[in-house]
């Protein structure tokens, strides 16, 4: 996903399919976190931190996937223990990861 459904010169998906799947269809509110996301009709969440944008979804007990399209970097978290709600260790390690590359860029 976060290198235009592409790896290593394999499409994995056509440029068509990952605009569909990446289409914003607005702001749902889900029961289990608790909270209102921008979700895709691919159906993971938009994610923006202090304006750092990403796509992915964070799991009830605190696992993430998330990825960056213009990084083009992916981002997997998984707990060593559950957590009670959205994972604030996986996003808050997601926001520096991104923060970092930021920094390098500079």
């Amino acid at each position: 996903m976060s290198q235009g459904g592409t790896h290593k010169q394999v499409t994995l998906l056509s440029k068509k399919t990952l605009e569909e799947a990446m289409t914003l269809e607005g702001p749902v509110y889900d029961r289990g976190l608790c909270r209102e996301f921008n979700r895709t009709r691919g159906g993971w969440a938009e994610f923006n931190l202090d304006g750092i944008v990403g796509y992915g979804w964070p799991g009830l007990g605190g696992a993430h996937i998330l990825w960056n399209e213009d990084e083009q970097v992916g981002f997997s978290y998984v707990t060593n223990a559950g957590e009670q709600q959205t994972g604030y260790r996986g996003m808050r390690l997601y926001k520096t990861l991104m923060q970092s590359i930021q920094k390098l860029k500079q």
